[in-house]
């Protein structure tokens, strides 16, 4: 559901919006697996959604794995926590 009302608010600021996109993953200029962001903006941002308590170093992990591993620089692991919203962005420079 808050996929579903993101895409609905990031759509209404004319933002290209790309659901549930496959991502070949790449490593020594090899694909070696495959990831599904939950959002992918303007073909240049992937937003990877989480609905817990808190955003552990694994789930940092994991996802900076993804980024550095995709055609992709920029993202964000957003948190929609019970207490508060946590936002962190992650710019990938060779």
């Amino acid at each position: 559901m808050i996929e579903r009302a993101l895409i609905k608010e990031l759509t209404a600021r004319d933002l290209n919006i790309c659901s549930q996109v496959k991502i070949d993953i790449i490593y020594n200029n090899e694909k070696i697996g495959k990831y599904i962001p939950d959002i992918v903006i303007d073909d240049k941002i992937i937003c990877e959604l989480k609905s817990k308590p808190f955003l552990t170093k694994e789930d940092e992990k994991q996802f900076w794995g993804y980024l550095k591993g995709s055609k992709y620089k920029l993202g964000f692991l957003i948190n929609f926590g019970p207490n508060k919203l946590t936002i962190k962005r992650f710019i990938y420079t060779k």
